[in-house]
């Protein structure tokens, strides 16, 4: 039974993100003022503001304004620093299993582990980071501008050679 509420809460997440998403959209692409991409319409590229390794596709929107959608892969055992957004952060796991934490430290000991079907969402310039314990894929909404900001400067690799 706890595998089936799981599913039910992760259908309902995944719906509540889609209805957000096409609230906001609306005047691109797609049919009827819908976005549509399909699979093979995804465009991987290097997350410039998250750690190597890390690729995103931006589905729809502005992520330096906002709104946006974008998918994120993280390949497992990366670390995403400690950081903050200046907009809310909603996250919802398509694959695989992401370590989440809160505070400007790392400390796996108080994380919450978040599977397949998992949601999340951060409150602006709250400070967070996530663990990948697999290889992850999940969808990243920004209702405002997606930027990151890292705790510590030096885990930015924007800043680095």
């Amino acid at each position: 039974m706890k595998a089936k509420s799981m599913l039910v809460v992760a259908a309902a997440a995944a719906a509540v993100l889609l209805a957000v998403v096409a609230a906001v959209e609306g005047q691109s692409g797609g049919t009827a003022g819908s976005v549509v991409v399909q699979p093979t319409d995804v465009k991987w590229e290097p997350a410039r503001s998250l750690p190597a390794g890390i690729m995103a596709s931006v589905l729809h929107g502005d992520t330096v304004k906002g709104p946006s959608a974008v998918l994120v892969k993280i390949p497992a055992g990366t670390l995403i620093p400690p950081h903050r957004h200046s907009a809310d952060e909603i996250a919802l796991v398509h694959s695989g299993t992401i370590l989440f934490g809160t505070g400007e430290k790392v400390d796996e000991a108080t994380a919450v582990t978040i599977p397949a079907g998992g949601y999340v969402k951060v409150s602006p310039n709250a400070a967070h980071w996530s663990k990948a314990k697999t290889d992850v894929v999940y969808v990243r909404y920004a209702p405002g501008a997606a930027d990151v900001t890292y705790c510590n400067p030096a885990d930015d690799p924007r800043k680095k050679p």
